[in-house]
């Protein structure tokens, strides 16, 4: 059965209907076309060659993080980094003990625990034994006010961290589940290990497919502990599970007593949040690492936080720098008004946050596909390029392998799935694409996504000029 494609689609125009070799796969899932927004265009051009409800506002999930990056890289630079500093009321006395210590965050997005362990030992290189009193956590670079759209409702879950400009380990422990057939068993342990935290030491292995791994655990989670009482598939192979189970303040309590006590320095206060700072001097300095390398890390993982303190530093581009706290509100200003500097057209465009977690946000596929075309050929496109997952490869689309070569952000959440990025077909053409799911059958859709990538991807739309009727068979739709 062969697909016929209409002329009028190819021409740079809206069409009233999908093409059928777009169409198909979606109806295929059940999923209605005018639930999907498409554009795709030659790498480079802002005159797409198929488009689709392209100007309808849409939900995109987390393929809004190709916004944020973009906007980033050309606002603050792709060297870009952010500061976090320990203070003190003075330097150690002759005894080492410091008083007044304060952790200011700067904002950093990818602080992990490590971060903190190499600034410990920086703390005791420079004198410091001890700490007298309590820690000042000094988080006010970012205003930010609680919003339950911001979140899925799985608490526990890392990817609903909220931003905290002076965040350590995305507030997270993770579980290291090793399984050890030798011994029957998976071992458990945590990283970073917590005095105050429990966990089961053990579980049994089991065979079969590693399936939902999580499930078969039987896990029974609370501030205190995590408490396991199933098995853990042998073919799963080493496994992490990263839990956010305590309030910021709780989380940093825990974390400075154990990595200060693993260094050597004394220290039984509580952590206080910082109102207001007096006269302190600065102990050290640490500087994240750069923007260009950072960028890699949320579009290849979709790291939902990080993409939130990116988002939240475009307000720094403003005339008022740091000298006033960021905010949503101020970001969205900035990335506003860079939008309209170049040309893209922002109708009813709503950004809530940077991460593409949210039930507010909205683009449409043209806005979107304007973006990544200006991140690709603007001064920063290397850097953009290099952060996106690479299909087949790493990152998100490591499990989709695709017909051509393939760039792709992708984003999911309940009701939405979607693509966004840059795909070289097999006649060495590149084209932007945008496809935007956007239905209560939204489950369904990656397959039928990836149906059309690969019709894309066979080269098709390259070896066919604009006025020619091209045609795909059904079998060639599901293959790769």
């Amino acid at each position: 059965m062969a697909l016929g494609i209409g002329l009028n689609c190819f021409v740079g125009a809206s069409c009233a209907e999908l093409p059928k070799a777009f169409s198909e796969p979606f109806v295929q899932a059940g999923i209605n076309p005018d639930d999907v927004a498409l554009w795709v265009a030659p790498a480079g051009k802002t005159k797409p060659r198929v488009a689709h409800n392209e100007k309808k506002a849409m939900k995109p999930a987390s393929t809004v993080k190709v916004v944020t990056a973009v906007a980033a890289f050309d606002l603050l630079g792709p060297d870009y980094r952010w500061k976090t500093r320990w203070l003190a009321g003075a330097m150690p006395d002759k005894n080492g003990t410091v008083s007044d210590l304060i952790f200011q965050g700067g904002g950093d997005p990818y602080y992990v625990i490590e971060r903190l362990w190499l600034a410990a030992e920086r703390l005791k290189n420079l004198g410091v034994r001890a700490v007298r009193g309590d820690i000042g956590v000094d988080r006010r670079l970012f205003d930010v006010r609680p919003d339950a759209s911001f979140s899925d409702g799985q608490k526990t879950r890392s990817y609903n961290v909220r931003a905290d400009a002076a965040q350590v380990g995305f507030r997270s422990v993770c579980l290291e589940i090793t399984p050890m057939p030798e011994i029957g068993v998976a071992r458990i342990g945590t990283i970073p290990r917590l005095d105050s935290f429990r966990v089961t030491s053990e579980v049994p292995l089991r065979g079969g497919t590693c399936g939902n791994w999580k499930r078969s655990l039987s896990a029974r989670i609370d501030q205190k502990s995590v408490r396991f009482s199933g098995t853990f598939p042998t073919s799963c192979g080493p496994k992490i599970w990263p839990m956010t189970l305590w309030t910021p303040d709780a989380f940093l309590q825990a974390v400075f007593s154990h990595v200060f006590s693993e260094v050597g320095i004394r220290w039984n206060g509580s952590v206080k949040p910082v109102v207001k700072t007096s006269a302190h001097l600065t102990l050290l300095t640490e500087d994240s690492e750069p923007l260009s390398r950072l960028a890699v890390l949320m579009n290849k993982y979709s790291n939902n936080p990080m993409a939130d303190h990116l988002f939240l530093s475009l307000s720094f581009a403003d005339a008022r720098g740091q000298a006033s706290p960021a905010s949503y509100a101020r970001s969205r200003g900035v990335l506003a008004a860079w939008l309209n500097g170049k040309g893209i057209n922002g109708k009813g465009l709503y950004i809530e946050n940077g991460s593409g977690l949210s039930r507010k946000t909205r683009i449409s596929a043209e806005a979107l596909g304007h973006v990544i075309s200006y991140g690709l050929t603007g001064p920063y496109g290397a850097e953009f390029l290099a952060g996106l997952p690479i299909a087949g490869v790493d990152g998100t689309m490591k499990a989709r392998a695709l017909t051509g070569f393939a760039h792709l952000k992708t984003g999911r959440i309940d009701g939405v799935r979607s693509v966004a990025g840059v795909l070289r077909d097999r006649s060495g053409k590149d084209w932007v694409v945008v496809i935007l799911v956007n239905s209560k059958a939204a489950q369904n859709g990656i397959a039928a996504i990836d149906a059309v990538l690969n019709y894309i991807g066979s080269g098709a739309l390259h070896s066919e000029g604009p006025g020619a009727r091209l045609f795909l068979s059904a079998s060639r739709l599901k293959s790769d």
